[in-house]
């Protein structure tokens, strides 16, 4: 198998958008197999979803559990992600996705008291709040970074079409 740099890997430009961020030219192809274990995840979500009866949530909880958890050990493992932070963003929402599923197990089915139902719900509501303002604040650093490149990206070609246009014009008699 043919192992290239990750900046020398040409990627075709339809489908550069499903593959941004990812590792191109590792050995295992981790920029192929995380979209498809990505749309896998998705399609058992959704079976799960619509055909899991009433009865049966254990089961449901317990595959989606062992999904989150088979994707943070590909996240260790591999590393798909260009930046360490991505990885590391990546990490937590599993770890978030599994504990969700882990409380969801335990206390599914459980006789709580009316309290104890509010209590629980109201953590969950804000842990998620909380996984969410994580993640929105990493998005907003980052498109912060990218700002800042394409603003110095911008003023550098304003100041070489300058120093151009003075010696084009330092050049003439």
């Amino acid at each position: 198998m043919r192992v290239g740099l990750d900046y020398q890997t040409k990627v075709n430009p339809r489908y550069e958008t499903i593959f941004y961020g990812l590792r191109h030219g590792t050995e295992k192809n981790v920029a192929i197999v995380h979209p498809i274990a990505f749309l896998l995840r998705r399609l058992i979500y959704a079976f799960i979803i619509v055909f899991t009866p009433e009865h049966q949530t254990f089961y449901s909880l317990v595959t989606l559990a062992s999904l989150s958890i088979m994707m943070a050990a590909f996240v260790i493992a591999e590393k798909p992600w260009r930046y360490a932070e991505t990885n590391k963003q990546h990490l937590m929402n599993e770890l978030a996705i599994y504990f969700t599923m882990v409380i969801s197990f335990v206390f599914t089915d459980r006789s709580l008291d009316g309290f104890t139902a509010d209590l629980l719900g109201m953590f969950m509501i804000t842990f998620i709040i909380g996984v969410i303002a994580y993640n929105v604040y990493l998005i907003s650093v980052e498109c912060r970074q990218n700002f800042r490149l394409i603003y110095a990206r911008s003023l550098n070609l304003k100041k070489a079409k300058l120093q151009r246009l003075v010696k084009e014009q330092s050049a003439k008699p």
